[in-house]
């Protein structure tokens, strides 16, 4: 009797496959699609980032940061409508403690709008706690708790921010002060660079690109 000794097939790692891949059509396709999308968000990144979607608000909160020019337009921006309460927002000061008897954004911001023209008993300063990060979201949590320790029965709000920080700011106090309230914001220009041509300014670079991709980060991972 004879025995065959069947044939082991050999170990393969690798096999062959085929695949689409795209023409020069395909490819020059692709990098006009990519283009023009891109040339699309270039020219309206900037606007998106930065609302200007009032509410009928009685109430105005002020980030406390705003140079003093955006002061004065929040100041306008209050005087000419019929708001009931400005809130001063911000944390400790980080320049120029030492100098100053106001230790907060807060104070300064509250401080300076009286100086510009508002009435000092519609304006309250609500100081922020020092954190390394989420900032504006511990400016709206303090809020929060001033608004509850207060008893306002205030629903209906303006953010005044600068710029690009806008949508992320209005985002930031809709969380905190919760569903049953309604946010709107201004958008104050920002002055250090041009809005319609952002990509010219360093400074508009620095601030278009940071804004959108830390909007990006509230939007999915900061806290809620």
């Amino acid at each position: 009797m004879v025995f065959s000794i069947p044939k082991l097939k050999p170990i393969a790692f690798f096999k062959r496959k085929e695949c689409t891949v795209p023409t020069v059509l395909g490819w020059l396709a692709g990098v006009v699609l990519l283009l023009t999308v891109g040339i699309i968000v270039i020219l309206n990144i900037q606007s998106f980032l930065s609302p200007v979607d009032p509410k009928d608000a009685d109430v105005l909160i002020v980030e406390g940061w705003l140079p003093d020019y955006a002061l004065e337009s929040a100041a306008e921006e209050f005087k000419s409508h019929h708001y009931r309460l400005c809130i001063a927002t911000g944390g400790p000061l980080e320049i120029g403690s030492y100098l100053s008897e106001h230790k907060s954004f807060a104070d300064l911001a509250a401080l300076t709008l009286w100086k510009i023209g508002i009435d000092s008993a519609r304006i309250v300063a609500v100081r922020a706690p020092f954190v390394k990060k989420d900032r504006t979201y511990a400016s709206s949590i303090a809020v929060r708790a001033w608004l509850d320790k207060s008893g306002s029965i205030s629903t209906t709000f303006n953010v005044f921010s600068l710029g690009c920080h806008s949508r992320r700011s209005r985002m930031i106090f809709s969380r905190a002060l919760g569903s049953k309230c309604s946010v709107g914001v201004i958008a104050c220009d920002d002055r250090s660079y041009d809005s319609h041509r952002w990509w010219h300014y360093s400074s508009g670079l620095r601030t278009v690109v940071g804004e959108a991709l830390v909007y990006v980060y509230a939007l999915f991972f900061a806290m809620t």
